[in-house]
């Protein structure tokens, strides 16, 4: 008797509900749940009763991550992916999710692509938010990292991405922060978001003549120089590949094994030259676009048209030139890579 209390007291509410129906003859669980008349009211009754305790599994994983022992991880430097948009961030994002997959066995490292959401998922991610509003979603909470990873090496490999100080840290003190942080030359990075911004407007309107929004450019130079001038001043107090490590997008592109190698290096991840090579391959620019072709795409991907960007770099460059030459942002991005 004792064995059956418990069993039910495990059960999922369904179970329970056709237990106790067998057990009373009162049918809690029908066989047929009606959707119209007043007997429909109970089936939203049940209906909500089964969304709230399927919910409190989610729940309960994401909070988990939240409300973690304070004592034990609070002191503990975190792994920061710290990247303006633009800047190869999206890349070496989808690369560390692969070799998260491909290292614990949870996957081939090939993500799968949510066309109506326009997000790219995998099986399993380490992958976690800076805020407290990001870091609740319910793709996140479907995820129990604990069935293949223990959670203190999960604390271990986890990465944050962020944009600050672009964008709020509110679950991290800047304390706690170890980041690899990404570098793209100014001109190229404020040329390629401001052409990503205006590109989609442009393209639902194809009759719109180009021209500068000055407004738009004048924020992403002060986006830019906010940016570097803030790390600036975090390496002037931190330790070089040790407390923060530097990551140029031209070598990303051009060497991107080698460059996401330093990354896990830093990470102090455990290392996978066939992984790292795969990984690579898999989120190259040439294999994204083959992937995603026959793809209907509603929002954006990594890669806009080249030759409207090129069309409009020409119209934009004279302008940003003399724009960034009343900054000191050239001056201390070439003093980063000297």
């Amino acid at each position: 008797m004792l064995d059956k209390f418990k069993n039910f007291l495990n059960s999922d509410l369904r179970w329970k509900l056709i237990k106790l129906t067998k057990f009373t003859k009162i049918n809690f669980y029908p066989n047929y749940h009606h959707k119209k008349g007043l007997r429909s009211f109970y089936t939203r009754l049940i209906a909500n009763l089964i969304f709230r305790e399927k919910m409190k599994k989610i729940k309960k994983n994401i909070f988990k991550e939240i409300f973690k022992d304070q004592k034990k991880y609070e002191k503990d430097k975190v792994n920061f992916l710290i990247s303006t948009p633009s800047s190869g961030s999206t890349y070496v994002r989808l690369m560390l999710q692969s070799y998260f997959e491909l290292m614990h066995n949870i996957g081939n490292g090939i993500p799968k692509y949510d066309n109506l959401n326009n997000f790219m998922f995998f099986s399993g991610s380490q992958l976690q938010s800076p805020d407290l509003w990001n870091q609740i979603t319910v793709e996140r909470g479907r995820i129990d990292n604990a069935n293949f990873l223990k959670h203190e090496d999960y604390e271990k490999e986890k990465f944050v991405m962020s944009r600050f100080p672009l964008e709020r840290i509110d679950l991290y003190k800047i304390k706690q922060i170890r980041p690899v942080v990404l570098f793209r030359d100014p001109i190229d990075q404020i040329i390629s978001s401001y052409t990503s911004h205006t590109y989609h407007a442009r393209k639902a309107d194809s009759s719109k003549e180009f021209f500068v929004n000055s407004k738009i450019l004048d924020t992403r130079i002060n986006n830019y120089e906010k940016y570097i001038n803030y790390w600036k001043n975090f390496f002037n107090d931190h330790k070089k590949n040790q407390d923060y490590l530097i990551i140029n997008y031209n070598q990303l592109v051009n060497n991107s094994s080698k460059s996401f190698k330093e990354i896990l290096l830093f990470f102090n991840y455990q290392i996978n030259d066939e992984y790292i090579e795969t990984c690579a391959k898999i989120h190259s620019k040439e294999n994204t676009i083959q992937n995603l072709k026959n793809v209907k795409i509603y929002n954006k991907i990594r890669f806009t048209d080249i030759k409207a960007k090129e069309n409009q770099k020409k119209i934009i460059l004279p302008i940003l030139e003399e724009k960034i030459k009343k900054t000191n942002i050239l001056e201390i991005y070439n003093d980063l890579f000297k």
